[in-house]
């Protein structure tokens, strides 16, 4: 039996927001080369429309259904609102004001077999949560930060830190 004792250190805990490269749109509408209903607004007749780029910006499904009739809950005076303020969020998106990111917390972890001679470095990483609007309220991406510690925290007890090194580690 190996009564070898294991060393653990944690050298530093980070919290990171990474652009995300793949975000789910749809929720605001889409882009096309046809309308999808009478609610679709005809970017080339606003002159929004650029050289190589969809004409129609179709809302979502939120507001219509595949038919192109509004769904129960909406005024047609309300789904044409709605659908213009999707379209404005997704130029805005188009154009850079803001984009999706990813939160996750990352810890740099260290364990020894050999008395603290040497150390087999290793990350570990919270499952992080995408599709997260960049210019979200403050509040919302600390409350976010915070969850993803947490989990972190579970993974770094998981890994055989004593409940009082991650608590000085992590203050969440």
């Amino acid at each position: 039996m190996n009564t070898q004792k294991v060393l653990r250190k944690i050298y530093s805990i980070k919290v990171q927001h990474t652009d995300d490269n793949s975000p789910d749109t749809s929720y605001l509408g889409e882009y096309s080369d046809a309308p999808s209903s009478e609610y679709s607004i005809d970017r080339q007749e606003r002159g929004d429309m650029e050289h190589r780029e969809y004409r129609y910006f179709n809302p979502s499904c939120n507001y219509v259904d595949k038919e192109g009739k509004v769904l129960p809950g909406n005024t047609a005076e309300e789904v044409r609102q709605y659908v213009e303020q999707d379209y404005e969020r997704m130029e805005s998106l188009a154009r850079g004001y803001w984009q999706y990111i990813g939160i996750k917390a990352v810890a740099t972890v260290g364990l020894s077999l050999d008395g603290g001679q040497t150390y087999k470095i290793d990350k570990l990483t919270s499952s992080g949560l995408w599709g997260i609007e960049s210019d979200s309220d403050r509040g919302y991406l600390t409350e976010v930060e915070n969850e993803q510690l947490q989990e972190l925290k579970e993974y770094l007890l998981a890994y055989g830190f004593g409940r009082s090194i991650v608590a000085r580690a992590i203050k969440v």
